[in-house]
């Protein structure tokens, strides 16, 4: 797969990676408006096989997740991460300070 950018769901990311595997040209993720309860879990799943992933995009999502998953350092070559308007977020894992490129980081209207 030779996308750099893909606007998904969380359920469809996750058959592009049993498909495929590492997806390492990907660069720009977007799973805003998730409505998938596992998003978490699945994420957490799914984040070893994102190596260059640089934006990610959580907007708005209405999972009931209350946190990132424990791995989303593993994502090293991120810059931005979305999370404006997740209602259901209540926290964030200690280890996202190991995100040494990590610029901007969005919280408006977070719970």
């Amino acid at each position: 797969m030779n996308e750099e950018f893909l606007q998904i769901s969380v359920s469809e990311l996750s058959s592009l990676v049993e498909k495929y595997g590492v997806l390492n040209n990907l660069k720009k993720l977007d799973l805003s408006h998730n409505v998938d309860n596992n998003l978490e879990k699945e994420l957490e799943k799914i984040i070893p096989n994102l190596p260059n992933v640089q934006e990610l995009y959580l907007t708005e999502n209405q999972s009931k997740q209350t946190a990132l998953p424990n791995n989303i350092h593993q994502l090293k070559k991120l810059q931005k991460l979305d999370l404006c308007r997740c209602k259901f977020l209540k926290e964030l894992p200690e280890n996202i300070v190991k995100l040494r490129e990590l610029k901007i980081l969005c919280l408006s209207a977070c719970s």
